[in-house]
C-alpha cells in the first residue's frame, strides 16, 4: 500500500518487533515531507504499516532470518544496491506493467493499482478509513482517489449486514411468541 519511494525506502531496521514477530514497518512519508519542505529528521513525517501475512512471507523469503542475525541495516529490496533513485521507482512501474501483461489479462493495471487494491481491502478489513495507516491527510482524498465503492459493496464482509437487525430479531420473538401462544390454544381446546 506505499508509494515506489516508500517501498524502496525501506530497511530492516524499520521493522519494528513484538518478541521476535515484525508487527510494522516505519516508512518516511515522503509526499508529505516534501510538500511541507521538512528537512529536519525529527520533524519528519512517518507513517506505520502493519505486517499483513501476506507481508510476513515476503519478508521471510527476503531474508528476515538472516536479517535478525546479522542486524545489518540493508534496504529490504535490492540491498546491494545502495544509492536510491528515479530510475529504480520507474523499474518497479515497467516491471509491473511487462509482467502483468504477460497474464494475458485485459485489464488495464498498472503498478499504483496495488495501492488502491490494499487500502481499499484495509478499509473492508477494518470496517472503517484506513487513513490512520495510509497517512492520508482526509478521509476525502482517500475516499475520492483510492477506495474502490464497488469492492466495498461486494465485500464478503457486508453479506450479512442487516440494516434493521433488531427488526429482524422482534420478528422472531414475535413469532416465538405466537407460536408458543397457539401451543397453550391449542392445549387449552384439547382439555
Amino acid at each position: 500500500g506505499k508509494r515506489r519511494e516508500e517501498i524502496l525506502s525501506m530497511r530492516w531496521s524499520s521493522l519494528i518487533f513484538e518478541g521476535e514477530k515484525p508487527i510494522c514497518i516505519k516508512v518516511e512519508d515522503f509526499k508529505a515531507n516534501r510538500i511541507r519542505g521538512i528537512q529536519n529528521e525529527s520533524e519528519r513525517k512517518f507513517n506505520y504499516t502493519p505486517i499483513s501475512k501476506d507481508f510476513l512471507a515476503l519478508l521471510n523469503e527476503l531474508g528476515l532470518q538472516k536479517y535478525l542475525q546479522s542486524g545489518k541495516d540493508d534496504f529490504i529490496l535490492a540491498p546491494e544496491i545502495k544509492k536510491r533513485s528515479k530510475v529504480m521507482s520507474d523499474t518497479i512501474s515497467r516491471g509491473f506493467r511487462h509482467f502483468f501483461q504477460l497474464t494475458g489479462s485485459k485489464k488495464d493495471l498498472h503498478f499504483k493499482n496495488l495501492r488502491k487494491t490494499y487500502l481499499t481491502n484495509l478499509a473492508i478489513h477494518l470496517g472503517g478509513s484506513p487513513r490512520a495507516i495510509s497517512g492520508h491527510s482526509s478521509d476525502s482524498v482517500l475516499t475520492n482517489h483510492y477506495l474502490d465503492p464497488i469492492a466495498i459493496a461486494k465485500s464478503q464482509s457486508l453479506r450479512n449486514f442487516e440494516v434493521f437487525s433488531k427488526e429482524t430479531e422482534r420478528k422472531s420473538e414475535l413469532n416465538n411468541i405466537r407460536e408458543n401462544h397457539n401451543k397453550e390454544q391449542k392445549i387449552e381446546i384439547e382439555r
